[in-house]
C-alpha cells in the first residue's frame, strides 16, 4: 500500500461550524487556565514549606499555614471552573464534528459506483473507517486537544515557576529535560510499532476465524476443523513474537523513567551548594525541582497525545480521499442533463467493460443493444456469460428503474423496512398489494411477528424463495418505468413462480423491462431475446424466431426439462453465547492455563512487589532531603545530602531492573495465555452444532469479536492490571506503615483524607479514559447501521435509498450527540469536582500540620516526609482504582471465555461413546422425524417424515418451497438433531455414530456455495483433509467442468477468488464447490440445489461427469426435472412428509402432485422444445 498519507492537523477541523468555534475557543481558555492552576499550587506549597522551616513553632507560624492553606481552596474553585469549561466543551465539539464526518463519509460511499467497492473498497475497510478511523478523528479534535494545551501550559508554567524560584538550579536542570521526555516519546513509537504488528497478525487471525465461522456448515461437511485451527494458530505465532518484544520495550523505556531519581540527586548536591551559599532557602530549591520535573513530565505527557493526532490525521485522510471522491457515475451530478419524464428506451452501443483487477481481460466486448421503451427484453447464455455486468456500466436514470437481483440484497431490520426501500412513503395496503403481487404475503403473515419479523444477519432466517419474493416486493411496489430482472424466479418452486410470473407480467406492462433468465419460461414472452456468447450478442430476436433458426438460443432450449424447487437451508438458532459462571472458579482454571508459564509469572509479579515499595521510598527521601535544607549545620548538610546523593542512583537502578523483570515476564505470560486462550475459544466453538451459530448474538462478527476482545482484556489483565495491583498494595502497606510510625496523628488525618485525594485521581482518570469507551459504545448501532448499508450497497443505489440510509444514520448520530452532551457536562464536573477536593484536600492536611507544629505534637521535617509519601501513594491507588471498569471488564471476559470453554454443544462431536462407522455403503433411512427450527419452535418443518434411499442409487426430493427438503439434507449431515424419530446410515442411528468419520464419507453442495478468501487450488482442495496433488485438483475441475475457465483466468489456479469468492460469477462458484466435493470422493453426495447457477449445457456436463461417480448414494434436490428425472427414485414432498414416491413415469401415472409440478412446467414450457 505504500507509506501511509495524512492531512494537516488544522485540516481536522474542516466540519466545524461556528458554534464549534465557540466551543474550541472556550475549551482552550478552559485548557490554559487549568495548566496554570498548578505552577499556582506550587508556589503555594512552596512558601508553606518555607514558613513550616523558618518560622518559630507558634500560634503566629499556624496563622501563616492557614493563611496559604485557604489559598489552596481558592485555586481549588478555579480549577473546577476550568476543569468544567475544558472537558465539557472539547467533548461536545468533538462528538459534533465526528457525527458530521461520519455521515458525510458514508454519503459519499453511498454515493460511490458498484465497481469501485468492489474493486478498490472492501466492507471491511469501510466499515472500520465508520467505526475506528472516525473515533481517531474524534479523538485528535476533542479531549486529547484540550489535554495537551493544559500540559503545554503547565509544562511553561512550571519552567517558568522554576526560573523565578531559583535561576542558577533551573538553568543547570535544564539540560537534562530531554531525558524525562525521551523516555516517553519513544516509548509511543515503539509501543505502536509492536502494537501494528500485532494488530497486522491479529487481522489475518480474525480473518481466519471470520471466513471459518461464517462458511461453518462448510466447514463442518468437509471435516475442515483441524484445518482451519492450524491456519489460525500458525497465524496467531507472529503475535507472540512481537508482544515479547512489547513487553521488553515497555520495561526498558518505564525502567529508564528513574532516570528523575538521578537528577533529584543532583539536584540535591547542588541545591545544597545553592543554599550553604544563601542564594537560595530549601523551599526554593524544592519548588524549583518539582516545578521543572513536574513540567518535563507534563510535556511528555503532552508528546504522548502527538501519536493521537497522528493517528487521527492518517485516518482523516483515509475518510477524506474517499469524501472528495467523485465517482466516474455520479448521481449527485446537477450540470447534466435533467430527463422531466423516462420513457425507458435503453440503448448500450459498443460496450467494452472489464473488472478493474483484470482490466486485461474484458469480460464485454463490442457490446451493442437496444431495448425500445416499454418493450420486454430477455438476455440469455451460458453462466459466466457476463449478463449482469451491463449493471455496472449502465448509466442510467436511478430513480425511474427498479431491480431484483439472485444474490438478493436483503438487510437484518423487519420484513415491512425491506420492502420500504422500493417507495419509503408507501402506504401499508400499498405495502400489502405488492407482497399479493410477489405471492409473499401468505408466507409473511404466517411469521409469529408477520410484516414485523426481522429476517436476520444478511436474510438468513428467510428461505431463499421467501427471500426472493420479498425483493419481488420491493421492486413492485416501486411502479419504475425500467424493470431490471436477474434471475427473478430462480430460488421459486414452480407453484410460486407460476404466480410471481403472472405478477410480473401485469407488472412490467408499459415498463422497459430487462430480464436475466435459465429458464426459458421466464422469458418466453419477452418481446426479444438476446443470446450472449464470451461478452458478445450473437442472437437476438423474439422466441418464436430463434427457435426457428438460432443455433445457440434453440441449443440452450433444447437443453431444458421441467424442473423442480427448492428450499434453502432453514436457520435455527438454539444457545446463549454467554453463560453465567462462577468467576471465581474459572479464575482457577484461567491461572492452570496459565501454568506452563508459572516462573515468569511469579518473577514478574516478584517485580511488581518491588516497584510497589520504590514510589513511597523515593517520596520518604524527597521528604527528609526537603528538611536537611533548614538545618544550620552546613557540615550535616553535606554529609546527608552526599548519603543521598548515592541512595537516589541506586533506587533508579532497582527500578529499571524491577521494572525490566515485571514487563517481560508478565509479557510471555500474557502473550501465551492468550495465544492458548484464543486457540481454546475457536476449538470449542468448532465442535458446537450448526443451531448454536444460527443465532444473531452468535453471527460470525460476534463470535469473532469475542475471540479477539476477550482475549486482549485477559492479557491485558494479567500483564499491566493484576501487577499494578500488586504494586499498589506493597505502596499502600510501606506508606501506611510510615505515616503511622512518624506520627500517628497526621498519620490517621492522611489516611483519613486518602480516598478523597484517590477519588480525585480517579475521577481523571476514569472520566477521560472512559470516554473514548462510551463514545464508541454510544456509535455501535450507527456503525451497525453503516455496516449493513455497505453491504447492500448494490441494492440501494438500485432502489435508490440513500437518503433514506442517510436518514436513518443521521437519527443515530443526533441521538448519539444528546448522548453526549449529557455525558460531557457530566464529565467536565467530574473532574473539576476532582481538582477541587485535590487541592482543597492538601489545604486540610497542610493546617492540621500547622496546628500539630505549633503544639509540638509532630516536628516539620516529618511532615514534609508524611505528606510527600501519601501524596506519592494516592497517585498509585488511584491510578489502581481506575482500573476497576477494567477488572469488570475482565471478570465479564472470564465468564464469556469459560462460558463457551465449559459449555457443551447439543451435538457432541467427540462423543467417546461413539461408534466408528467404517466405510458406509449409503443406505439412508428417515423415521417418522418431527423437525423444527429452534428459532421457530411454532413451525414444525418436518411431520413424521419416513424416507428410504438404498446404498448406491440417487434420490431426488421435489416439493414446493417450504416442504422441507433442505432440512433433509442438514439432518443427513447431522447439523441438527431431530425432535423425534431416527435418522439412519446402513441402519445405524447416526447419532450414535462418531461424526466425523461419518462427515468425511458425505459431501454436500449447497445451493449458495461458500468459498474462502484462498486461491481456487487452495479453494479446491479443502475437501481433502490429506495433502493432495494439483493433478487430483484438476481432475476433480474437469469432472465439475470448471477447468476450462479456470486455465482462462490470468493466475489460473493461483487465482485468487477474493471474499467469499466475490471475484468469480455464481455458475463459476457453484462449479468450484462441485470439485471439492469431487475431489472428497465421498460415499454419499447431497446436491442441494448444486447445479442451480448454471446454464443448461454446463449442468448437463456436470450431470455427466457425476454419473462416473458410481457406487455412490446421491441425493438431489433441484428445480429442473432434467436434473432430477433420471435418478433412481423421486421422492415428492408436502407440508415435511413424503406424500409420493417412485420413478418419473410411475409418478406421472399417479396423476398425483408430481404431474401437477410437471404441468406446470410444460404449461409454462408450451410452444418451446422442452423435452
Amino acid at each position: 500500500m505504500g507509506p501511509e498519507r495524512s492531512v494537516s492537523y488544522i485540516s481536522l477541523f474542516r466540519f466545524a461550524d461556528a458554534k464549534d468555534f465557540v466551543l474550541i475557543a472556550a475549551g482552550t481558555l478552559g485548557a490554559v487556565v487549568n495548566g496554570l492552576t498548578f505552577p499556582a499550587m506550587l508556589i503555594i506549597r512552596g512558601h508553606m514549606i518555607d514558613n513550616f522551616g523558618t518560622l518559630p513553632q507558634d500560634g503566629a507560624m499556624s496563622t501563616k499555614i492557614s493563611q496559604d492553606a485557604l489559598l489552596f481552596v481558592y485555586i481549588a474553585i478555579v480549577a473546577w471552573i476550568a476543569s468544567y469549561i475544558e472537558v465539557s466543551c472539547w467533548m461536545f465539539t468533538g462528538e459534533r464534528q465526528a457525527s458530521r464526518l461520519r455521515a458525510l463519509y458514508l454519503r459519499s460511499v453511498l454515493r460511490q459506483n458498484v465497481s469501485f467497492l468492489d474493486n478498490e473498497l472492501s466492507a471491511t475497510y469501510i466499515v472500520n473507517c465508520v467505526s475506528d478511523d472516525t473515533l481517531l478523528v474524534q479523538e485528535a479534535i476533542s479531549e486529547k486537544t484540550g489535554n495537551f494545551i493544559r500540559n503545554v501550559v503547565q509544562f511553561v508554567g512550571g519552567y517558568l515557576v522554576g526560573f523565578t524560584q531559583s535561576w542558577k538550579l533551573a538553568i543547570a536542570i535544564l539540560p537534562f529535560t530531554p531525558l524525562l521526555i525521551l523516555p516517553g516519546v519513544f516509548y509511543g513509537s515503539a509501543i505502536l510499532k509492536f502494537e501494528n504488528e500485532k494488530q497486522a497478525t491479529y487481522s489475518k487471525a480474525g480473518n481466519i476465524a471470520e471466513q471459518t465461522i461464517a462458511c461453518i456448515r462448510t466447514v463442518y461437511s468437509l471435516v475442515a476443523e483441524t484445518k482451519s485451527l492450524r491456519a489460525y494458530s500458525l497465524a496467531l505465532e507472529k503475535t507472540v513474537a512481537s508482544g515479547l518484544k512489547q513487553g521488553l520495550v515497555k520495561g526498558l523505556v518505564l525502567g529508564s523513567n528513574g532516570i528523575s531519581f538521578v537528577l533529584w540527586a543532583f539536584m540535591a548536591w547542588f541545591g545544597s551548594v545553592l543554599v550553604m551559599h544563601g542564594e537560595a532557602n530549601g523551599a526554593e530549591i524544592i519548588t524549583t525541582g518539582l516545578a521543572l520535573l513536574n513540567g518535563g513530565r507534563a510535556l511528555g505527557f503532552a508528546m504522548s497525545n502527538l501519536g493521537v493526532f497522528v493517528e487521527g490525521r492518517m485516518a482523516a485522510w483515509r475518510m477524506f480521499h474517499i469524501i472528495r471522491r467523485i465517482p466516474p457515475i455520479d448521481v449527485d451530478k446537477s450540470d447534466g442533463k435533467t430527463m422531466q419524464s423516462v420513457q425507458g428506451h435503453i440503448r448500450l452501443e459498443e460496450v467494452v467493460y472489464g473488472y478493474q483487477t483484470r482490466a486485461d481481460t474484458p469480460v464485454l466486448t463490442s457490446f451493442t443493444l437496444d431495448i425500445p421503451a416499454g418493450k420486454t427484453t430477455a438476455l440469455v447464455g451460458r453462466s459466466g456469460s457476463v449478463k449482469i455486468y451491463c449493471y455496472f456500466s449502465a448509466g442510467t436514470v436511478l430513480r425511474s428503474f427498479s431491480w431484483s437481483l439472485t444474490s438478493i440484497g436483503i438487510g437484518t431490520r423487519l420484513v415491512l423496512e425491506n420492502i420500504l426501500y422500493g417507495k419509503e412513503d408507501a402506504s401499508d395496503d400499498e405495502v400489502y398489494r405488492a407482497a399479493h403481487a410477489a405471492n409473499a404475503h401468505s408466507f409473511i403473515v404466517r411469521l409469529l411477528e408477520g410484516y414485523d419479523t426481522l429476517v436476520g444477519e444478511q436474510g438468513l432466517k428467510m428461505s431463499g424463495g421467501e427471500k426472493q419474493r420479498i425483493a419481488l416486493a420491493r421492486a413492485i411496489i416501486k411502479e419504475p418505468r425500467i424493470l431490471l430482472l436477474d434471475e427473478p424466479t430462480s430460488a421459486l418452486d414452480m407453484k410460486s413462480e407460476t404466480a410471481v410470473l403472472a405478477a410480473l407480467e401485469k407488472a412490467r406492462l408499459g415498463r422497459t423491462t430487462l430480464i436475466v433468465a435459465h429458464r426459458i419460461s421466464t422469458i418466453r414472452n419477452a418481446d426479444a431475446v438476446a443470446v450472449l456468447e464470451s461478452g458478445r450478442i450473437v442472437e437476438t430476436g423474439r422466441h418464436e424466431e430463434l427457435m426457428a433458426v438460432g443455433k445457440a438460443y434453440r441449443a440452450l432450449v433444447s437443453l431444458e426439462t421441467p424442473h423442480t424447487p427448492v428450499t434453502a437451508a432453514q436457520n435455527d438458532q438454539d444457545s446463549v453465547l454467554y453463560r453465567s459462571r462462577r468467576i471465581r472458579q474459572w479464575s482457577f482454571q484461567l491461572l492452570s492455563l496459565a501454568t506452563p508459564e508459572w516462573k515468569q509469572g511469579v518473577l514478574g509479579l516478584a517485580g511488581a512487589l518491588g516497584f510497589g515499595v520504590v514510589h513511597p521510598m523515593y517520596a520518604f527521601l524527597l521528604g527528609c532531603m526537603v528538611s536537611v535544607y533548614y538545618l544550620n549545620d552546613h557540615e550535616e548538610m553535606r554529609k546527608r545530602i552526599n548519603l543521598y546523593c548515592v541512595i537516589f542512583p541506586a533506587m533508579m537502578a532497582a527500578s529499571f531492573l524491577v521494572n525490566l523483570e515485571q514487563h517481560c515476564n508478565l509479557a510471555a505470560v500474557g502473550e501465551h495465555l492468550s495465544k492458548r486462550l484464543r486457540e481454546a475459544m475457536l476449538a470449542a466453538i468448532l465442535k458446537f452444532d450448526v443451531g448454536w451459530f444460527d443465532r444473531d448474538e452468535n453471527s460470525s462478527s460476534a463470535v469473532c469479536t469475542r475471540l479477539s476482545y476477550d482475549a486482549n482484556v485477559i492479557r491485558a489483565l494479567i500483564t499491566d492490571r493484576i501487577s499494578l495491583l500488586v504494586q499498589t498494595g506493597s505502596a499502600v502497606i510501606v506508606s501506611f506503615t510510615i505515616g503511622l510510625v512518624l506520627n500517628w496523628r497526621l498519620g490517621i488525618l492522611m489516611i483519613g483524607t486518602q480516598p478523597l485525594f484517590v477519588f480525585c485521581y480517579y475521577i481523571k482518570l476514569v472520566c477521560l479514559k472512559g470516554f473514548t469507551h462510551k463514545s464508541a459504545k454510544a456509535h455501535t448501532e450507527a456503525s451497525q447501521l453503516a455496516c449493513e448499508a455497505i453491504s447492500q450497497h448494490r441494492t440501494i443505489t438500485a432502489f435508490c435509498s440513500q437518503g433514506r440510509v442517510l436518514a436513518m444514520l443521521q437519527s443515530r448520530l443526533d441521538a448519539s450527540v444528546t448522548d453526549l452532551k449529557k455525558r460531557s457536562h457530566t464529565a467536565g464536573l467530574g473532574l473539576g469536582v476532582a481538582h477541587f477536593v485535590l487541592y482543597a484536600s492538601w489545604g486540610l492536611q497542610f493546617w492540621y500540620a500547622g496546628v500539630l507544629v505549633s503544639k509540638r505534637k509532630i516536628s516539620y521535617q516529618d511532615v514534609f516526609k508524611i505528606f510527600f509519601v501519601f501524596l506519592s501513594t494516592g497517585r498509585v491507588v488511584a491510578e489502581a482504582l481506575g482500573l476497576t471498569p477494567d477488572l469488570a471488564k475482565g471478570a465479564a471476559s472470564i465468564d464469556s471465555v469459560f462460558g463457551i470453554l465449559c459449555q457443551e454443544g447439543k451435538i457432541n462431536a467427540n462423543d467417546p461413546e461413539a461408534t466408528p462407522p467404517g466405510k458406509v455403503a449409503g443406505e439412508i433411512d428417515a423415521c417418522n422425524v418431527f423437525f423444527a427450527y429452534p428459532t421457530r419452535p411454532d413451525v414444525v418443518v418436518l411431520r413424521g417424515l419416513n424416507l428410504h434411499v438404498p446404498g448406491g442409487t440417487s434420490m431426488a426430493l421435489v416439493g414446493h418451497s417450504g416442504s422441507g427438503k433442505s432440512t433433509v439434507v442438514a439432518l443427513i449431515e447431522r447439523f441438527y438433531d431431530p425432535l423425534s424419530g431416527v435418522v439412519k446410515i446402513d441402519g445405524k442411528d447416526i447419532k450414535e455414530l462418531e461424526l466425523y468419520s461419518l462427515r468425511r464419507q458425505i459431501g454436500l453442495v449447497s445451493q449458495e456455495p461458500c468459498l474462502f478468501s484462498a486461491t481456487i487450488h487452495e479453494n479446491i482442495a479443502y475437501g481433502r483433509e490429506s495433502e493432495c496433488t494439483e493433478a487430483e485438483v484438476i481432475q476433480a475441475s474437469r469432472i465439475a467442468n470448471a477447468h476450462n475457465f479456470i486455465s482462462t483466468l490470468p493466475e489460473g489456479y493461483k487465482t485468487h477468488s477474493g471474499r467469499k469468492g466475490i471475484r468469480l460469477s455464481g455458475g463459476q462458484k457453484q462449479r468450484i464447490a462441485i470439485a471439492r466435493a469431487v475431489l472428497k470422493s465421498p460415499q454419499i453426495l447431497l446436491l442441494d440445489e448444486a447445479t442451480s447457477a448454471l446454464d443448461l449445457e454446463s449442468e448437463h456436463l456436470v450431470q455427466d461427469a457425476l454419473k462416473t461417480m458410481a457406487g455412490r448414494t446421491t441425493l438431489v434436490i433441484a428445480h429442473r426435472l432434467s436434473t432430477v428425472r433420471n435418478c433412481d427414485c423421486i421422492s415428492v414432498m408436502h407440508s415435511g412428509a413424503v406424500v409420493e414416491q417412485g420413478t418419473h413415469e410411475e409418478l406421472m401415472s399417479m396423476s398425483g402432485t408430481y404431474f401437477s409440478l410437471v404441468r406446470l412446467q410444460e404449461a409454462g414450457c408450451s410452444g418451446t422444445k422442452c423435452s
